[in-house]
């Protein structure tokens, strides 16, 4: 009879293990990274709150741009960025904001006329896909869509 319980036993604690490990695995097989359910909640959160952040102009970027309009602040310089399809435009009081033109014209033509004189933001407004920039260059007007702060 001790052998009888000696198995009774070992089983049980095989099917409560079993138990146990089937429990917790299916907490933290919610995920394909192996994290448990919490901490993939978490960061959902944070990538909705990151992309709502990135798609609507933040109130930070529109009050700073919105200072470099009033003080006509000149830009400095504009960069390509490690993203394709978009630039850093540098202001001379130190702002920076990353951007995305319509075309690499766009671009091409404000180099161009920070080559020769001095290029400034004279329309700072929110449309439906984000934050457009008015810079004018000379007498050439070019419109860009603001995409951060950077």
């Amino acid at each position: 009879m001790d052998a009888a319980w000696l198995w009774i036993v070992l089983v049980a604690l095989v099917l409560l293990a079993h138990r146990w490990m089937r429990t917790r695995s299916a907490a933290v097989a919610s995920s394909r990274l192996g994290l448990h359910p919490a901490d993939v909640a978490e960061l959902n959160r944070i990538a909705r709150r990151l992309v709502r952040d990135h798609l609507t102009p933040s109130s930070t970027l529109v009050r700073h741009l919105c200072v470099v309009q009033d003080r006509a602040v000149p830009v400095r310089r504009i960069e390509p960025t490690e993203w394709e399809g978009r630039w850093y435009l540098g202001f001379a009081d130190g702002t920076s904001v990353v951007i995305a033109a319509d075309c690499p014209a766009t671009v091409l033509a404000i180099r161009a006329a920070l080559l020769h004189g001095s290029v400034t933001v004279v329309g700072v407004r929110i449309v439906d896909h984000g934050l457009q920039l008015d810079l004018m260059g000379g007498r050439q007007r070019k419109s860009v869509l603001a995409v951060a702060d950077a």
